[in-house]
């Protein structure tokens, strides 16, 4: 019993004897104190700064992509193998060409400048004596190609050939229809085909090389994806193919660019007998 009056008058005194300040002393710092105490506090903790040196030497620089034209290479002197190699290769490989219409084509991708060029054919090294040339420093011959800026574009090149034409004379320039007969009757192969030097012809004239490479005939790029084409040439582009009627269906196709995407469309018809 007389232990419990002691613990009751210690509690009393602990809880008089919470906050004692002396005569003078501010219960609480000033917001100055305050401020010097934090950035005191703040020097303390921080981490010395260290000085960064850009070094250009670490620096990897990844040159532009140059900007290239599909170019028709043609071998029109015979064989039936023909491999062409050039300087847009480094002379390291040898890309077979293909046959048509009595002669080898070729499409490469060439960037701005000069080209030199060689045929292998049937294993033997020849130039194309009908072409331009130059000197290979080893007592031989390479056919030459000059690839230029005007070329990039579609319609600076039109330009550019169109002039090179008239100034050559291959061209006349003519006001009005081109000289000629006209008629209303559709080309078949009951009736001929009337071609530019006025001679009859029984087929129609020559698809472009370029228009042979079409990007459905092409093998899958991503296996995961096979909706995935190639990038398609720009000659190619807003043409209409048709495939060879099988089973009763015309397939067409055709390829659109829309800034930096290609979007290739796919019709399928019926063809039902009359």
């Amino acid at each position: 019993m007389g232990n419990t009056s002691g613990k009751k008058d210690a509690l009393k005194s602990d809880s008089s004897s919470t906050l004692v300040f002396e005569a003078g002393q501010k219960p609480f710092p000033s917001e100055e104190e305050c401020k010097q105490a934090l950035a005191a506090h703040e020097k303390a903790v921080k981490p010395p700064t260290k000085e960064f040196i850009f070094d250009d030497d670490l620096v990897e620089v990844v040159p532009p992509k140059k900007m290239t034209i599909p170019t028709v290479i043609r071998w029109e002197n015979g064989g039936r193998k023909v491999l062409l190699s050039g300087s847009f290769n480094d002379w390291k490989t040898r890309i077979p060409m293909n046959y048509s219409n009595n002669e080898f084509t070729a499409i490469i991708e060439l960037p701005e400048g000069d080209h030199e060029y060689k045929f292998c054919v049937d294993g033997r090294w020849v130039h194309d004596p009908n072409g331009p040339t130059t000197n290979d420093n080893f007592g031989g011959r390479n056919n030459v190609i000059s690839v230029r800026k005007t070329d990039m574009d579609v319609f600076d090149a039109l330009d550019t050939d169109a002039n090179l034409s008239i100034n050559s004379g291959s061209i006349k320039s003519v006001s009005g229809s081109p000289p000629g007969t006209y008629g209303q009757i559709i080309p078949s192969h009951v009736t001929p085909v009337i071609v530019r030097d006025g001679t009859n012809a029984s087929v129609p004239p020559i698809l472009p090389p370029h228009l042979l490479h079409v990007i459905l005939n092409k093998d899958i790029v991503d296996h995961d994806d096979p909706s995935l084409l190639p990038e398609p040439d720009y000659v190619s582009l807003n043409h209409l193919y048709a495939l060879s009627i099988k089973d009763g269906v015309m397939t067409l196709s055709a390829t659109f660019r829309y800034r930096e995407k290609f979007v290739t469309t796919l019709l399928y018809k019926p063809i039902v007998p009359d």
